[in-house]
């Protein structure tokens, strides 16, 4: 009997979001959208990006969020 042999080897690849809406964002982050349309008000929260001039839609980076996130990391219950 013949053995087989591959001739081609298959690559996945899992792409994630460069960016992603704020509702999106929201959900990623555990809070209500409207929690980060406070936050952008205020200039807290994680950093975000317009899609254009201001008043355009807003979306948040990926890299963005998980970087706030860690920010976000308490050391020790004293910190919180």
């Amino acid at each position: 009997m013949a053995k087989h042999t591959p001739t081609a080897t298959a690559t996945v690849v899992a792409l994630t979001p460069a960016r992603v809406s704020s509702v999106a964002a929201a959900r990623y982050l555990g809070y209500e959208p409207q929690t980060l349309v406070n936050w952008r008000n205020l200039g807290k929260g994680p950093r975000f990006v317009r899609d254009g001039k201001p008043g355009s839609r807003v979306f948040y980076r990926v890299a963005d969020l998980d970087a706030w996130l860690e920010e976000q990391a308490a050391r020790s219950s004293a910190a919180v």
